[in-house]
């Protein structure tokens, strides 16, 4: 099979990850699919109801005087959150808006069918900020309890009807919407325009009026700037995102845009330019299965048109079904992802945990439902966790209860006393200190029938010196691939098909220049990767496709490949090369690269898999400059070998490392790292640094072990049991984070 010779390389350069560097995130695309069902009623088909409950998102508690609004029709709900309207027409998707003075207007989507209920429930973001300005002068808005904000240009908002100027001052109201603490939160059902399903890291809701009430939007031809507060339960964020604003006659959410992370956790953000004002949600497209599975009834109880739920652990996500007449259902969650799935209000079943899986699951026991009349105090899916956390470290507990549209109310518990204002579904601790080691964390949720309090979860502070031991073993392990990404950024002048890019389209600052074979190069031009030499000068370039990178220096790759392109041998060399990666979690690698490194790339077919296997090593002399501390690696002898098995699309289904002999010295020291790790299933992941591991908890376990000696005795190592991930040094084993309650 002829792979191109950049695809090679990039084999080699997918390192850059492990030190912080590297491309942005790629999502998970599933197969395509049909656009979801029109909202369009059925023309003579018997008319349906709709009933349900609205409670505000923040504490759970129920909202009267709610406006419903679905169909043409609109009612109001009672003091009890609920609400009832007849005569709703018959659709596959009905769209349903909730208003209230106080809070953003919220969406839920729900099948109508005649003669039957739909049930819906609605959760309503409190507003968060709230201004009025000349329309003239442009306006920022932030909120002064989390990161959110807007930018809006000057003459930047009309009528969104009629596109003419705004009466009188503007009114602008922004709130934000957490996935985290509740995925229901979400407007929607996280379907987008194009039938793909999405994972959610974070909402931002924008509501404009003029003096009149009239609703506005952003004129044509201008922009405004958003800052997304980061709200996920998945382990790692991506650097860069899709933005989806939400439809609100289809209630389905449409691509447009990006977003970059930014900021220090736990306040980090997503930037990003939009065009129009509607809720504004960070996500990435991802690959789902399916949960096969049944409910059962008691006594009189219906197994049939039962709505059931699954709803997301380790992500941001949710996805209902309903069974068929024989009490069936089948159910999409993220494929690899942890999930609970229960039956929705109001016939509700205890929940059952699914995944992780790459292929469909069935259920080993049917759901169970409990009588209607039969109600009961919330039930937690999943305990809290314990945690080990190094000293200055935030840390986050999650209350993970049922679905459950009865209003909620949570207090927190340290060693057995209330908290002061800890009344959400999260509880973070910005810093860790040693006063909290040991420390015992509760939770009780409370609704209408009673509380439940969650077991104790322990938090374990360590030194802050171990978590500067542990990111110094990981720099020692894998510095390497911090030459490879200086030796190798003449990648950067190249498109993902090998074509040749204009390099001043490299950079979004700073400068960058090229040659092939010492000659300029049209933009465009696919090279024949047979024979070639590609240099590139550097000149503070913060890269287009990463901009938490930044490049200065000159560097050449000289290759040469095979006929079919299934092997590359390259010697790559740095001269003064730096590069800095500053990511959004406040991590800063700043290294300065001199020397060479050879490398032999292989691709080849075994069982129908492609097995690629990139076999690279510094040559002796070479060396690598951390600029933070000043300390210099010279590299020895030894090399480095990267494996993997089923590349496609660029996704890495299995990742091998192997440290065989590599030897350098720092400061004088003689330093030796030796070993192999195999990562399973690391299609979402990249290569794991300290935090990355945390992934590691739902994924298949990896195995082995990567030691480091000095002067001839061992220091440190990492290796993984069926317990996870562990770390030794200078004799001490400790795991990498807590796994049990």
């Amino acid at each position: 099979m002829k792979v191109h010779y950049w695809v090679v390389s990039a084999i080699s350069a997918v390192v850059l990850s492990a030190c912080g560097g590297g491309g942005s995130d790629s999502s998970d695309t599933p197969p395509a699919s049909s656009p979801p069902a029109s909202s369009t009623p059925v023309a003579g088909a018997p008319t349906g109801r709709i009933a349900g409950l609205v409670v505000a998102s923040d504490t759970g508690l129920p909202l009267a005087g709610v406006q419903v609004q679905v169909a043409g029709t609109t009612g109001t709900t009672a003091a009890d959150g609920s609400f009832s309207q007849d005569a709703v027409g018959s659709a596959e998707r009905q769209v349903v808006r909730f208003v209230r003075d106080g809070y953003a207007d919220a969406f839920a989507t729900t099948a109508v069918t005649g003669g039957t209920t739909a049930s819906v429930t609605g959760r309503m973001a409190p507003i968060a900020a709230s201004a009025t300005f000349d329309n003239s002068a442009g306006k920022t808005l932030t909120d002064s309890n989390s990161a959110a904000s807007v930018i809006i240009p000057p003459a930047g908002v009309v009528d969104a009807a009629t596109g003419a100027a705004p009466q009188g001052a503007v009114t602008i109201q922004i709130a934000t919407i957490n996935p985290a603490t509740n995925p229901a939160n979400m407007p929607g059902d996280y379907t987008t325009s194009t039938g793909s399903t999405i994972e959610s890291f974070g909402a931002l809701s924008v509501q404009l009026r003029d003096a009149a009430g009239k609703p506005l939007n952003l004129a044509a031809g201008k922009s405004a700037t958003i800052r997304i507060p980061l709200a996920s339960r998945s382990g790692v964020p991506s650097q860069t995102i899709p933005l989806f604003y939400f439809n609100e006659a289809t209630g389905l959410w449409v691509e447009e845009g990006t977003a970059t992370l930014a900021g220090v956790a736990p306040n980090q953000y997503y930037e990003g330019t939009v065009t129009r004002f509607s809720t504004w949600n960070a996500d990435k497209v991802v690959d789902t299965i399916f949960v096969n599975g049944c409910v059962t009834g008691i006594g009189d109880v219906s197994s049939s048109r039962v709505a059931v739920r699954s709803s997301g652990i380790d992500y941001s996500g949710l996805a209902t079904a309903t069974t068929n007449s024989e009490g069936k259902f089948r159910v999409a969650i993220r494929r690899n992802g942890l999930a609970s799935i229960s039956t929705a209000y109001p016939r509700r079943s205890a929940a059952v945990r699914a995944g992780p899986s790459a292929t469909d699951i069935t259920l080993d026991a049917c759901l169970t439902l409990s009588p209607a009349s039969e109600k009961s105090a919330p039930v937690f899916f999943a305990p809290l966790l314990s945690m080990v956390a190094p000293a200055g470290s935030p840390v986050a507990f999650y209350a993970l209860v049922v679905f459950d549209e009865e209003a909620l109310r949570y207090q927190w518990f340290r060693n057995g006393r209330a908290i002061d204002g800890a009344t959400q579904s999260i509880y973070r601790l910005p810093v860790v200190t040693s006063a909290d080691d040991q420390a015992q964390f509760t939770v009780t949720v409370t609704n209408s029938f009673g509380s439940t309090t969650s077991p104790a979860a322990t938090l374990s502070v360590t030194a802050a010196a171990t978590l500067l031991e542990l990111d110094y073993l990981f720099k020692m392990l894998f510095s390497p691939f911090d030459l490879s990404a200086v030796t190798s950024a003449p990648l950067n002048l190249f498109e993902s098909n090998g074509k040749w890019l204009d390099p001043a389209a490299v950079c979004r600052t700073g400068t960058a220049t090229g040659l092939l074979n010492g000659q300029p190069i049209a933009a465009g031009t696919e090279t024949s990767g047979f024979n070639q030499v590609v240099s590139g000068t550097f000149d503070k370039c913060v890269t287009r496709d990463d901009p938490t990178i930044e490049l200065s220096g000159f560097s050449t790759v000289n290759e040469t490949s095979n006929s079919e392109f299934t092997v590359l041998d390259a010697t790559r060399r740095a001269d003064n090369f730096r590069r800095i990666s500053r990511q959004g979690n406040g991590q800063v690698t700043d290294v300065t690269g001199n020397g060479s490194e050879k490398s032999t790339s292989t691709i080849s077919t075994v069982n129908g898999l492609e097995i690629a296997i990139n076999v690279s090593a510094p040559l002796p002399g070479a060396t690598l400059r951390n600029n933070l501390t000043g300390e210099v690696t010279q590299f020895i002898s030894g090399d480095t070998v990267l494996g993997s098995t089923e590349i496609i699309s660029g996704k890495l289904a299995t990742l091998t490392i192997e440290q065989r002999s590599r030897t350098f010295t720092i400061g004088g020291v003689r330093y030796v790292a030796n070993g192999l790790v195999s990562f399973p299933s690391v299609t979402d992941y990249q290569l794991p640094g300290p935090e990355q591991l945390r992934l590691l908890n739902s994924a298949p376990v990896p195995t082995g072990q990567l030691s480091l000696t000095r002067n001839g005795f061992q220091i440190g190592r990492i290796f993984f049991t069926a317990e996870g991930p562990f770390v030794e040094i200078n004799g001490v084993v400790k795991p990498m984070f807590s796994r049990t309650p």
